[in-house]
């Protein structure tokens, strides 16, 4: 940002001297953790709002995911952007957390715009003091099965499941033989991708198979190795 100091409209001269930090603080931002997908309309939202926007990327690894954006969202101009290295690590997020704070803006909030960027987000925000989820549970909000855990944990109604993989077929063929409803029914998906990929509706234990081989091993929509 800069201030202009001198304009001369006849020789057309215009000098310019860097805007005093002060100043820069004055600007309150919203930071989002992986714009993609539905949660790149974080951004206008948050501009239409008057708050500048900061861009970070959950990890250098995210791959043709991070140009996963809506058309209507795809010009959109963040104040700031950094990519976040070295995982959940808390040498990592404070390095991060300080690197945010070092540009200078009021960080008014700090928000996951895609399902990658969760865990990261949530636990830049603790770092930096903003009201955020508790990190020590942050895991149920990307692993799935976790996710159903608690709510069952919490005394809601919540699916009976299993976690497992191809390897070990001859337990969940056990689940399969004392879960499955009649007609058969089951639904098979990978514990932390995102916008439905890897989601399999299985009438059939040779589908259900099938599809445990076809997400095991393989990587999931946010290029993450998928091992259950």
């Amino acid at each position: 940002p800069y201030t202009t100091l001198f304009r001369s409209t006849r020789k057309y001269v215009i000098l310019f001297a860097p805007t005093p930090k002060c100043l820069v603080m004055s600007i309150r931002a919203l930071v989002v953790v992986d714009p993609m997908s539905t949660g790149a309309f974080l951004a206008p939202h948050a501009q239409e709002r008057g708050l500048q926007v900061i861009r970070v990327y959950s990890s250098d690894e995210l791959g043709d995911f991070a140009t996963h954006v809506p058309e209507e969202a795809a010009n959109i101009v963040f104040c700031e952007t950094l990519t976040h290295t070295g995982g959940l690590s808390s040498d990592a997020i404070a390095q991060t957390a300080q690197q945010l704070s070092d540009f200078g803006y009021e960080i008014v909030g700090c928000l996951a715009g895609a399902e990658c960027g969760v865990e990261v987000g949530e636990a830049l925000a603790e770092a930096l003091g903003l009201r955020t989820n508790d990190t020590s549970s942050g895991a149920a909000r990307r692993n799935k099965f976790l996710m159903g855990e608690r709510v069952r944990e919490s005394g809601l109604r919540a699916v009976k499941q299993m976690k497992g993989s191809a390897a070990v077929w001859d337990e969940i063929e056990r689940f399969l033989d004392q879960e499955a409803p009649t007609p058969f029914k089951m639904v098979v998906k990978p514990l932390d991708s995102c916008g439905s990929d890897g989601v399999y509706l299985c009438t059939s234990k040779e589908e259900t198979k099938a599809a445990c081989e076809a997400i095991v091993g393989h990587c999931n929509r946010s290029e993450e190795h998928t091992s259950e």
